[in-house]
């Protein structure tokens, strides 16, 4: 079923192999994702490529591998908290 729960052992768990690269296929359709969510109209691409090199500067890493894999964490955190809260 939809929500049931993804079955696992625990004892089974590694620590999984970790690539800090992500694909430029991925990064420009969550662009383009965030740009059509907001309405397609003249000046949203480059007003969203501004918001992403800000949110780039922010970073420790300062790169855009770094701003959307912890983008990935923080949703995941979201929606995990909100089933399992504290």
């Amino acid at each position: 079923m939809k929500n049931d729960p993804i079955p696992f052992s625990p004892w089974n768990l590694t620590e999984p192999p970790m690539r800090w690269s992500l694909d430029d296929g991925l990064i420009n359709g969550v662009i383009a994702a965030a740009v059509w969510s907001v309405g397609q109209r003249p000046g949203v691409w480059g007003k969203m490529m501004i918001a992403l090199d800000n949110g780039v500067r922010n970073m420790e890493e300062n790169t855009l591998d770094a701003f959307f894999f912890q983008a990935m964490v923080d949703r995941l955190l979201e929606e995990f908290h909100m089933l399992y809260p504290d």
